[in-house]
């Protein structure tokens, strides 16, 4: 393999393919790179048991092709130890050399290569009709705090991209609270992505969005130059029925108020007293109040203004409460069924989670 190319472009490549590896395989924490001549096309692929990342990029001609297995960030540091504008890379025996025909007397020699052969067999890629990736991705983001870090429940570690019902709705629940945004896109198939692949894609620019005919379901998101591919969780691991739980119930109570208020007096009732998981969300008809739990030392509550229904008092958790009101701006509607009954943080646009009560307060 011989080529000479864009150093940043390889640069950019190498970090989008690296981003796939797994440092603690021999073979997985190294990139794919493969040259085809004739198109005159380099692609890296990283892959890893989360999922197959592929980045592309052209080299000038002349290039002679072939394919090797090298660790990216030697690959890395060995560029930008050469500089200039372009590069040229020459394997020789099992071995890269690196250097630059626009800058002298610098040149990185003896980069260890493994056989292309011991790379694992490639992911296909989704077949489905694509679709812009944007709207999906926005949803990933707003709902991936809910999603549990638990690895023992993968199903649960995961956003649910669900199109089951006509609409495309982003889903994540810990079993504790419960997020939805409502995605303007229209997808033909649900899809599970579990926990590592959201840490690679809601990072992504994504500018379209594929979803596998086959079951279970799989994505690949697509943007310049690169496309990634998840491996999907087995078939026995199935998201919960989520709209099950969203209530339907006349609540017991409703405060309208602004979001970044109520944000922050729950984060000053963690703040006061650290050692609470929980805020009391206190509304009667003179006042609505968010407070430490009771017997809390130090205690501290703070008044919220805002348009009130109804009287109830009840504990939330608060870090979940902060993420949802995190993902609403300006007004957000509480809607509160009962002491002991799941709340409702509604965003009135495109996102609302599910509260469960924390008991015993």
């Amino acid at each position: 393999m011989k080529l000479l190319c864009n150093r940043q472009a390889l640069l950019d490549a190498l970090d989008r393919a690296g981003s796939s590896t797994d440092s603690k395989h021999v073979t997985l924490k190294h990139v794919m790179v493969t040259l085809d001549a004739n198109a005159g096309v380099l692609e890296l692929v990283g892959a890893c048991a989360a999922g197959e990342m592929r980045a592309t990029l052209g080299v000038e001609p002349g290039a002679e092709g072939g394919a090797a297995l090298v660790e990216p960030k030697q690959l890395a540091a060995a560029l930008r130890a050469i500089g200039g504008d372009v590069v040229r890379l020459t394997e020789t025996k099992g071995k890269l050399a690196v250097d630059s025909p626009k800058v002298k007397g610098r040149a990185v020699k003896g980069i260890g290569l493994l056989d292309a052969s011991e790379f694992p067999p490639r992911r296909a890629l989704a077949d489905g009709e694509p679709t812009p990736a944007g709207p999906v991705l926005r949803g990933i983001r707003a709902v991936k705090a809910f999603a549990s870090t638990d690895d023992a429940r993968p199903h649960l570690a995961s956003v649910y991209v669900d199109a089951s019902e006509g609409d495309t709705q982003a889903v994540a629940t810990n079993g504790g609270a419960l997020g939805v945004y409502r995605c303007d896109a229209k997808l033909t198939r649900s899809v599970l992505l579990p926990a590592p692949a959201i840490a690679v894609v809601s990072d992504l620019e994504a500018e379209t969005l594929r979803v596998s005919s086959t079951e279970p379901a799989f994505a690949t998101f697509s943007g310049a130059g690169w496309t990634y591919t998840n491996v999907p969780l087995g078939t026995e691991n199935k998201f919960p029925s989520w709209r099950q739980v969203v209530p339907q119930d006349k609540p017991a109570a409703t405060l309208e108020c602004d979001s970044a208020d109520l944000s922050r007096a729950a984060g000053d009732v963690m703040a006061v007293c650290v050692a609470t998981k929980a805020v009391i969300v206190d509304v009667s008809a003179d006042a609505a109040t968010v407070q430490t739990p009771k017997d809390a030392e130090p205690s501290f509550s703070a008044e919220i203004a805002g348009k009130i229904t109804g009287s109830v008092r009840t504990a939330l958790p608060a870090k979940q409460l902060r993420d949802a009101l995190a993902q609403c701006s300006g007004r957000v509607a509480v809607t509160l069924l009962g002491t002991l009954d799941p709340a409702r943080v509604d965003s009135g646009e495109a996102f609302f989670a599910i509260l469960m009560p924390w008991r015993g307060l």
